[in-house]
C-alpha cells in the first residue's frame, strides 16, 4: 500500500506554468539620466517590460541597480532549497511551508528529491512536489521565485539549478552565518514571504558569466555544454606543483600570458569571494562587470583588471605549459583544460534577481505611461535617493568584512585591580 501512494506523488509537470512579473528601475536608475534622454530612456524600460516576461527574450534586458517588483497575477509555485545535513535549515523550511499553506493555500511548493523524504520522515510533511537536475526544463517553465535557507552556498546551488536559462527571483535567507547573498535572516521570514506576494520589495540582477569550452577551430564542445555561473570561473594548478601558463584574450586580442598559482574571472557578486582572497578589487553587484585576478603570480606588475561586461574573454593553455590547469565553476571541479581547447567567457544573457529589503516605492502609483520628474524632483538631496534605494551591499562590507577597519591591540589591557589583590 505505501508503494502505491509513493507512486502517486505529485508530479512537477501537471502545474501550471509560471506567472509573469515586470521589474522596473528604482532611484539612481533613471534620475543620473539627462532631462533630454528621459524619452529615449523610458521607450528603453517599456520595451525590456515587455521581453520581461521571463521567455528567452528577456536576456536582451541588462539594466542594473535597483529594480521593484510586480506580480502580473499571483505567484502559484515556489522552490523551497535549503542547506543539505542542516537540522536548523530543516527546522526553518517547516515553519516556512507552515506559514505559506496557512496564508497562501493555493501555492504549490517544490523541494528537492531528498529534501521531500526528510521532510516526510521529520516533520511529517506531505503532498510537495519534488525536483531533480533531470526536470531542469521543467523547473524552468514552472518556478515562480525561489526561497533558499542556509548560507552563501545554498544560493549558489539555486541558482545551478536553472544553468541553461533564466533564474526566477531568489528570496534568501541565513539560518545562522550571514553572507554577501543573504539579505534576510529566518526570525523574519514571515514579513519577508509576505513583502514578495504583495509586490513590496526591491531586486537586484546578480550578473552571471557564461563559460563555454571550445576546440582550436572554434567548435563548441559538449563536454562542458554552456553554463552559467554566478561567483567565478577558476582556472588553478590544482595538484600540480608547476605554475600555470594561461594565454589571456579579450575580444579576440591578446592581452597578456599568466604565469600564476591560478587565475579567477569573476562577477561583481564574485568579487567578494574568492577573487577578494586572491587581492581581487570589490565590485557594487550594480557595476556590470567581468573581474581578471591573478592568484599568486610570479610577476608582481600583474595587477587585477576589471572589463566591460560585453567583453569576451578567451583563455587557454600556452604552449610552454608544463602542466594542464583544472577548471572550476563556482567551486565546482569541472575538467582539465587540454592543448590547443580555449574556455570562453562572457556575460550571461541570464542574470540571477536577488530580492532585498522592502522597496521605498508604492506599486499603486503607477501609471500607464511614466511621467518624467520635475526640476524639483530632480533637485532632491542625496539622502533622500538613498532612503528610497536602500543598500544591503554598503552594509555587508561593513558588517560582515569589517570593511577599512583600524587593527586594535587586545592584548594589553589595562589592569585595574580585582578582589584577590
Amino acid at each position: 500500500m505505501f508503494r502505491s501512494l509513493n507512486r502517486l506523488k505529485p508530479a512537477l509537470e501537471f502545474l501550471p506554468n509560471k506567472v509573469d512579473f515586470e521589474l522596473r528601475p528604482l532611484g539612481r536608475s533613471w534620475e543620473q539620466e539627462s532631462s533630454t534622454r528621459h524619452s529615449v530612456r523610458w521607450f528603453h524600460v517599456r520595451v525590456c517590460l515587455i521581453l520581461l516576461l521571463f521567455s528567452p527574450l528577456f536576456s536582451f534586458c541588462r539594466s542594473s541597480g535597483n529594480h521593484s517588483l510586480k506580480w502580473i497575477s499571483q505567484p502559484r509555485n515556489i522552490l523551497l532549497v535549503k542547506k543539505s545535513h542542516s537540522e536548523s535549515s530543516s527546522n526553518a523550511m517547516h515553519h516556512v511551508i507552515n506559514h505559506i499553506r496557512s496564508k497562501f493555500s493555493d501555492t504549490n511548493i517544490i523541494v528537492e528529491d531528498g529534501v521531500s523524504r526528510e521532510l516526510a520522515a521529520v516533520h511529517g510533511i506531505h503532498g510537495l512536489y519534488t525536483a531533480s537536475q533531470a526536470n531542469e526544463s521543467t523547473l524552468l517553465s514552472k518556478v515562480d521565485f525561489a526561497i533558499t535557507l542556509g548560507g552563501d552556498g545554498t544560493a549558489l546551488h539555486t541558482a545551478s539549478l536553472f544553468p541553461t536559462g533564466p533564474v526566477p527571483p531568489v528570496l534568501s535567507f541565513s539560518t545562522g552565518t550571514l553572507g554577501f547573498l543573504l539579505p534576510f535572516h529566518v526570525n523574519t521570514y514571515k514579513s519577508a514571504i509576505d513583502d514578495v506576494f504583495n509586490s513590496t520589495v526591491s531586486v537586484i540582477k546578480r550578473m552571471r558569466l557564461m563559460c563555454t569550452l571550445h576546440d582550436a577551430s572554434g567548435r563548441l564542445i559538449d563536454d562542458l555544454d554552456v553554463s552559467h555561473v554566478l561567483n567565478e570561473v577558476a582556472l588553478h594548478r590544482g595538484r600540480y606543483p608547476h605554475l600555470v601558463q594561461i594565454e589571456i584574450y579579450v575580444d579576440g586580442m591578446p592581452l597578456t600570458e599568466a604565469v600564476a598559482d591560478g587565475l579567477i574571472v569573476s562577477t561583481p557578486t564574485g568579487s567578494s569571494a574568492y577573487s577578494l582572497s586572491a587581492g581581487g578589487p570589490l565590485v557594487h553587484p550594480c557595476v556590470q562587470s567581468i573581474v581578471l585576478t591573478p592568484i599568486c603570480p610570479r610577476s608582481l606588475s600583474f595587477r587585477p583588471v576589471i572589463l566591460p561586461s560585453d567583453s569576451t574573454v578567451q583563455l587557454r593553455m600556452s604552449s610552454k605549459a608544463r602542466s594542464k590547469p583544472d577548471v572550476s565553476l563556482d567551486g565546482r571541479e569541472v575538467m582539465q583544460l587540454e592543448n590547443d581547447n580555449y574556455i570562453q567567457i562572457a556575460m550571461s544573457p541570464f542574470p540571477l534577481p536577488s530580492i532585498n529589503r522592502a522597496a521605498q516605492y508604492d506599486p499603486e502609483s503607477r501609471t500607464s505611461t511614466p511621467r518624467l520628474p520635475s526640476e524639483k524632483q530632480l533637485a532632491q538631496s542625496a539622502l533622500d535617493r538613498l532612503g528610497r534605494a536602500q543598500d544591503d551591499w554598503v552594509r555587508d562590507i561593513n558588517d560582515l568584512l569589517n570593511f577599512n577597519s583600524r587593527f586594535e591591540s587586545k592584548g594589553h589591557e589595562i589592569y585595574h585591580g580585582g578582589q584577590d589583590d
